[in-house]
């Protein structure tokens, strides 16, 4: 099933950098996200009349952007939680058990 999240957060991280930019073939300007009354994902350029239906080996690689990227800050995310532990070994306290 094709989200539309995972194709917004792409296309969020392609202008950020972080991920190869989808450009209208026409004339290289920004594509955005959108759904059809059927609810199908699609892509259109904001300055031409330029649409594109995503297809699955384009979600596929969207997704596996999206999936990686969210892997490594959670990495990044353990990696600091580790080490602050480290240097505060006594306020490791368990709220929820209070």
């Amino acid at each position: 099933m094709i989200k539309i999240q995972v194709i917004s957060k792409y296309i969020a991280l392609s202008e950020e950098g972080l991920a190869k930019r989808i450009e209208c073939p026409i004339d290289q300007g920004l594509l955005a996200s959108n759904l059809d009354f059927e609810d199908k994902a699609y892509l259109y350029c904001l300055s031409c009349s330029y649409k594109k239906y995503v297809g699955l080996d384009l979600y596929d690689q969207m997704w596996r952007a999206v999936e990686k990227l969210h892997e490594y800050r959670w990495d990044i995310h353990n990696k600091e939680h580790a080490k602050w532990k480290e240097n505060n070994p006594h306020n490791d306290i368990k709220w929820w058990s209070v």
